[in-house]
């Protein structure tokens, strides 16, 4: 009997530390999806500006006889969400009247993950691959401890958050047009009686609510430019430090080129079939088009 008990609060405190602040997704323990009614996300852009996205859960819907709940961006429904029992999180878009995976929180290392880029039209969406190559653990403002994984394209991505540029940046489906770089610097719930709870805050974050505070990271990033883009022959690169590593790999993760350079770089890239790719600098991804 004492064998049993015991192995009932053991099933029990381990779906507890599973509890997540937005998506309650995993294989061993049915949560609620999105337990947030609220949240904002504020995103440093430039030094005198920040990017603000406020997003709310309005209810549930059932579209093609499926349940979701939908969600909306600064007021505006943008879609609905659903989750299922093996960790995987659907959102529907609205504007392409399709269900679209928006993150699979089953993660091992070499797993290959996809997403899409809902900036195109619905008949040239393009699909990208990445693969966990790295899972670490992150200590949120509460206290809990959650995975956090990178990937080989430097996408960085907190299990129950999100992508650390925004819940639905790898989507392109953000609202916030960055002057210089996107970076998700806060992640507040707002609850009912006004008071503000940091769930998620950069580690290089000084304030949440203030951009110039926090020029340390801009100089990092402002930097970082490449042009002509499109580009036919040689992309010419602008970078932060006298030593960074790039890598251009297709849209299905294939790495296709690999070195070390200074501040300045031109890239022979006439070999390269017409398409997308991706130039990941320093851990940090873009997209150039080949012509």
């Amino acid at each position: 009997m004492l064998n049993k008990l015991s192995l009932i609060i053991m099933k029990k405190s381990f779906c507890l530390l599973y509890i997540f602040v937005f998506i309650n997704q995993f294989s061993f323990c049915q949560n609620e999806i999105l337990k947030m009614d609220t949240w904002t996300e504020y995103s440093l852009c430039s030094e005198s500006r920040c990017g603000v996205e406020k997003y709310r859960i309005d209810g549930d819907t059932t579209i093609n006889d499926i349940e979701y709940r939908k969600i909306s961006i600064n007021g505006n429904v943008e879609g609905a969400v659903r989750e299922t029992m093996d960790s995987l999180v659907y959102f529907y878009s609205i504007g392409y009247k399709q269900e679209f995976l928006l993150y699979d929180f089953s993660w091992n290392i070499g797993k290959q993950i996809k997403s899409v880029d809902l900036s195109g039209e619905i008949d040239k969406l393009e699909y990208v691959y990445a693969t966990i190559d790295k899972i670490d653990t992150i200590v949120l403002e509460n206290g809990e401890k959650r995975p956090y994984i990178t990937t080989t394209l430097g996408t960085k991505c907190i299990q129950g958050i999100g992508d650390t540029e925004g819940f639905f940046r790898h989507m392109d489906l953000s609202r916030v047009d960055c002057e210089i770089a996107h970076k998700l610097w806060c992640v507040i719930d707002t609850k009912i009686n006004g008071e503000d709870i940091i769930i998620y805050k950069d580690e290089q974050c000084n304030d949440c609510y203030s951009c110039s505070d926090n020029l340390a990271v801009l100089e990092s990033n402002k930097a970082i430019s490449l042009s002509p883009n499109p580009v036919k022959d040689k992309l010419t690169l602008t970078l932060p430090t006298d030593n960074n590593e790039i890598k251009i790999l297709d849209l299905q993760g294939k790495l296709l080129l690999q070195q070390n350079v200074g501040f300045s770089a031109e890239i022979n890239v006439s070999m390269l079939q017409t398409g997308t790719y991706v130039l990941v600098v320093n851990g940090e991804s873009y997209k150039f088009v080949k012509e």
